[in-house]
């Protein structure tokens, strides 16, 4: 019990137990002051252990000890093109299933990947198809990485209500499936 009320203590206090239980001190925040947390960083790609996987960025895995499986990423980016440079370095991550969703014609998405094509006219151009096959694709593979287009251009395609409609049921089976997910959005964006 002394030891559970001192890891009590300690998070309370900004001293953290573990890499998800940081907090700031207060005195952290008026300086703004970098956190170095201990232990070798890791490098792009390599294992975390079974329960995390790899952002592609060593500092933002050392930061954040990694991604858990189920998780979301939505990166919020001044342009489309912004997000690439994310997108490319989870391609680069190790992963059992690589599946990236395509809505238009100009994405190109990785080769290596499996892509689900969304693009109007197409199979899976509206959300409950595409919301099944990207259960169907996760269930091939353990530990999937999806690669989906912006936020922004899904609100284009189906309207805003729809895409964020899409967006709250796709996270959570994602989460079931243990598939860790990338999107973006755009910063101060219209929707």
């Amino acid at each position: 019990v002394r030891d559970a009320d001192r890891h009590a203590r300690r998070a309370r206090a900004g001293g953290g137990v573990g890499p998800r239980a940081r907090l700031e001190r207060p005195e952290q925040r008026k300086a703004n002051l970098e956190v170095v947390l201990p232990g070798p960083p890791q490098s792009a790609g390599a294992p975390l252990g079974d329960d995390v996987a790899s952002s592609g960025v060593a500092a933002l895995d050392e930061l954040l000890g990694g991604l858990f499986w189920g998780d979301n990423v939505v990166w919020e980016v001044a342009s489309p093109a912004a997000g690439d440079a994310f997108y490319a370095a989870a391609a680069a991550a190790r992963y059992d299933g690589r599946i990236a969703i395509r809505l238009r014609d100009s994405e190109r998405p990785p080769d290596d990947f499996e892509i689900i094509d969304a693009r109007p006219g197409r199979q899976y151009a509206q959300p409950a198809p595409l919301l099944s096959a990207v259960g169907e694709c996760c269930r091939r593979a353990e530990r999937n990485l999806l690669l989906f287009p912006g936020l922004d251009t899904m609100a284009e395609q189906w309207g805003a209500t729809v895409a964020e409609a899409f967006f709250a049921r796709c996270c959570p089976q994602l989460l079931r499936l243990g598939a860790v997910a990338y999107w973006t959005m755009s910063a101060g964006g219209a929707y």
